[in-house]
């Protein structure tokens, strides 16, 4: 609905588009993971007020080591590819594995937390070239990062839930797919609830997106894209130490085939 960025594709090619500074950008990704454990293990008194700390304890562990699992596949796995080490790609890993295990982390194994953050730091960067093969443009890969991941976590707990996890929480005895047969039952209630969730938040977003597309305010027009919304809206270059080639739009020259 959108369309990709200017100069983003060109003649069956993926321009590289590179962002303005990767310090920043660890600095957010570490500031995020720090508000992460936060997130986490605050959620566990939402499923019981005198949780005990072990619980807290576990929740905090599992959450590191799915980050940390996953940022470090996803820097292999992309530096297979391409033969180098992308620190962009490894904090979108890490991301990646901070959506997928922040479901889990309170009924799963430190060992199924790691597993968890593997899967996702593989899933991301394939997810994430296939987008571009498709010609998909998705600036921040939040696709690849929340969508795909968010939806392998929910999976995920089916098969990974331990029965004294999920116990101990939510006084529930269950468990996943390894551990019990009801956790085929539990398959099928989160595809359930990933299915309506899909479904509630695509057309809800369409509805958004067509409204904000008839009043032309989805995206800026051809000018300004080129001439660079900080120059338009702000005065000036937000990043002027990257001179006039990277305010035309079309990246830094260089690209790979679709």
């Amino acid at each position: 609905m959108v369309g990709p960025r200017l100069g983003r594709f060109d003649d069956g090619f993926v321009k590289d588009l590179p962002g303005h500074d990767m310090a920043f950008v660890t600095l957010g990704t570490f500031m995020l993971w720090f508000g992460w454990f936060g997130f986490n293990s605050g959620s566990v008194y939402v499923y019981s007020a005198m949780a005990p700390a072990s619980a807290v304890q576990l929740v905090a562990m599992n959450t590191t080591l799915a980050a940390s699992s996953s940022g470090l596949a996803s820097l292999l796995v992309a530096a297979k590819r391409s033969g180098t080490y992308d620190l962009r790609i490894c904090c979108n890993g890490v991301l990646s594995g901070l959506v997928t295990v922040t479901g889990i982390c309170g009924f799963v194994d430190p060992w199924a937390a790691a597993v968890c953050g593997l899967i996702a730091g593989v899933a991301y960067p394939i997810t994430s070239h296939c987008l571009l093969k498709a010609g998909i443009d998705d600036p921040l890969d939040s696709s690849a990062v929340h969508l795909v991941n968010g939806v392998l976590g929910e999976l995920l707990l089916s098969f990974l839930a331990k029965p004294d996890h999920v116990q101990m929480l939510t006084g529930s005895v269950c468990g996943g797919i390894f551990y019990t047969k009801s956790g085929w039952l539990q398959l099928g209630m989160q595809m359930l609830g990933i299915s309506l969730t899909l479904v509630f938040g695509g057309l809800a977003a369409l509805l958004m997106f067509a409204v904000l597309r008839h009043l032309r305010l989805l995206r800026v027009d051809q000018m300004t894209e080129l001439a660079g919304i900080d120059n338009i809206e702000h005065g000036g270059p937000a990043y002027p130490e990257f001179g006039g080639h990277q305010l035309n739009g079309m990246g830094s020259g260089n690209g790979h085939p679709r």
